[in-house]
Order: structure tokens, then C-alpha cells, then sequence
């Protein structure tokens, strides 16, 4: 079994006790995300045909998620985080025709959520900090035309990936949860361009959701 099937099993295995011992609660999400470092802009020195520096950059790109979070006490609990973000961007190259880019991301993580205060993991309320890793399944799509419709060039990415990230959840009236999240994705392996891999997909996303 390679890293990543090692990584997946992990994952699943580590959400099966606490699945198992508490009732989930489910949130749902909508994300803002932002590229940073060399996900929002690489430059690349003259390879093949291209005999100029070359430039590839993001922009900012919107995602959903879906979460499931198992109570281990009032101060704690795992969350199974289903998620996937979508990013437009560009190549350019002096004396070159502007290729177009796009790159979509699929994510399972287990995220721990730590409740200080009077934060309660048990009803998802108040202030929480979360770190946990991923499992990113990538597909990175560049074409002179549409690449939603017509890539021209395709490469799939299964990458590691790590989230750190601060949250609350407030409840203004009734027995609706909303949630309000910062967190920045890393990517922790396969990230030298040097290699031929696409660059790190790291970015800051903020997200806003409910909580049943």
C-alpha cells in the first residue's frame, strides 16, 4: 500500500471510534479561498520551446464543504471534513499566446477542534481552533481555449495536505447554528517544481455555513 492509501486508511480508521461513541453534528459551508506563495504566482525559466520566462498564477477561487464533528468531551472533538475548492488562473510568457488554467481540488480530512473558554464541542458553540490533516485529490487543467471544456493538457495530483485554522459558531435566535472559519491549507509532499509537479496548493480560505 503507497503513502497515500496508507494516509486515506488513517484517516478513515481515526473517525471510527469517535463515530462510533457520539452523535455527529454535520455542518455545511461556502468558502472564499486564496492562493499564496507559488500557487499564486511561479515563475519558470525558459524550458523546450518557450524560450522567455514564464509566469503561472491563480486567482481566487470558491469552494463548499461538509463536515461531520464527534464530541469526545465538552472541549474537544474529530471532524471528518468533506470539501473541494475550484481555481482559475493563467500562463503568460513574453512573445507567447496566453495559456488559461484551471485547478479543482476534492479534500478528506480529520480535523481536530479545540473548544477554549466556554466553548462546547457537544453543541458545536463558541470559539474553536482546528489542525488536521488531508488527503488532496487534484486535477490541474491548462488549454488556449476553455479548459472546463477543452484541456489541452491534464495532470492528477493525490497529495498530502495539512489545515490550521480558527473558528465560532454562534446561535442568534432559535435553534439555528451559524459558523464563521479561517484556516490555510498546506500541501506537505510533491511540491518541487523542479521535478515536473505542480506547485504547492496552499491557500487562506474563509468560510461561512450552518450547523445542525
Amino acid at each position: 500500500m503507497n503513502l497515500i492509501g496508507i494516509s486515506t486508511l488513517a484517516l478513515l480508521v481515526g473517525m471510527g471510534a469517535p463515530a462510533g461513541a457520539q452523535e455527529a453534528r454535520m455542518g455545511v459551508a461556502v468558502n472564499l479561498a486564496a492562493p499564496t506563495g507559488a500557487f499564486r504566482s511561479t515563475d519558470y525559466p525558459p524550458y523546450g520551446t518557450v524560450v522567455s520566462t514564464s509566469n503561472e498564477s491563480y486567482d481566487l477561487g470558491v469552494g463548499v464543504q461538509l463536515t461531520f464533528a464527534f464530541p469526545l468531551d465538552r472541549r474537544t472533538a474529530f471532524r471528518l471534513n468533506l470539501g473541494g475548492q475550484g481555481f482559475s488562473g493563467r500562463a503568460t510568457a513574453p512573445g507567447y499566446d496566453r495559456m488559461n488554467l484551471q485547478q479543482q481540488m476534492f479534500s478528506i480530512g480529520a480535523e481536530l477542534q479545540i473548544f477554549p473558554g466556554d466553548g462546547n464541542a457537544f453543541r458545536q458553540s463558541g470559539t474553536y481552533f482546528l489542525i488536521g490533516p488531508a488527503v488532496d485529490f487534484e486535477r490541474f487543467d491548462s488549454s488556449y481555449g476553455d479548459p472546463n471544456y477543452y484541456p489541452d493538457y491534464t495532470v492528477n495530483k493525490t497529495r498530502l495536505g495539512g489545515v490550521v485554522g480558527i473558528g465560532h459558531t454562534f446561535r442568534p435566535h432559535g435553534g439555528m447554528r451559524y459558523s464563521l472559519e479561517a484556516a490555510f491549507h498546506k500541501t506537505l509532499n510533491a511540491t518541487d517544481t523542479a521535478a515536473g509537479n505542480p506547485p504547492a496548493s496552499d491557500y487562506l480560505k474563509l468560510g461561512f455555513g450552518l450547523v445542525f
